[in-house]
């Protein structure tokens, strides 16, 4: 092992867990609004998967695949990053300020005066809840479990191509983040109907 393999895996753990806070924090809050924005988060993700596969294409077909190419593309990667986080950061703290955020945020309070009026509290039993939700629940988590376990390890690692070569895997990667994508955004056609 080298030097740095402890701070790496400790980077990627740190990075692993901001990641779960703002995809919480982000799936909370269109959650508030009406269902095509939650649509359109979810497709925005498989967007970002789209990109960043459009991106290793690009990077394979034009740098060489030695020291300097593969440093060259990681740098590539990093600045692709760095840039659209930065964007996001900005676009995130103007979101609020948008007249629809205003309408949706107001809406929301009225409801939990109103509730709170009516009830006096805003909790009910877990256990309903979770009654309420476990078929999709359990649908999410083998979801999870089917894909994970097979994607992208195990295909990209035990499946092979003598036509396509090294170029498979990322071909094969590609095409399921495209096909991601498209499910992700026929999903409006049915939030239209």
């Amino acid at each position: 092992l080298y030097d740095g393999f402890y701070v790496t895996v400790a980077a990627v753990g740190l990075s692993g867990l901001a990641d779960a806070l703002v995809q919480g924090g982000l799936i909370g809050a269109a959650g508030e609004l009406p269902e095509r924005y939650m649509q359109a988060l979810c497709a925005g993700t498989a967007g970002s998967g789209v990109l960043v596969s459009f991106l290793r294409i690009f990077t394979k077909a034009v740098y060489p695949q030695d020291v300097h190419g593969l440093r060259n593309s990681a740098l590539l990667y990093f600045i692709v990053g760095i840039l659209l986080m930065i964007i996001c950061l900005v676009f995130y703290n103007v979101a609020h300020r948008l007249p629809v955020i205003k309408y949706y945020n107001e809406l929301k309070m009225q409801a939990v005066i109103e509730e709170k009026e009516d009830t006096g509290s805003l909790s009910g039993p877990v256990w309903e809840v979770i009654r309420g939700v476990k078929w999709h629940g359990i649908g999410i988590v083998l979801i999870y479990i089917v894909t994970l376990s097979i994607f992208p390890g195990f295909i990209t690692e035990d499946v092979h191509s003598a036509v396509l070569g090294d170029w498979y895997a990322i071909l094969l990667i590609t095409s399921f983040n495209i096909f991601d994508l498209v499910g992700k955004c026929l999903t409006a056609v049915y939030l239209l109907e």
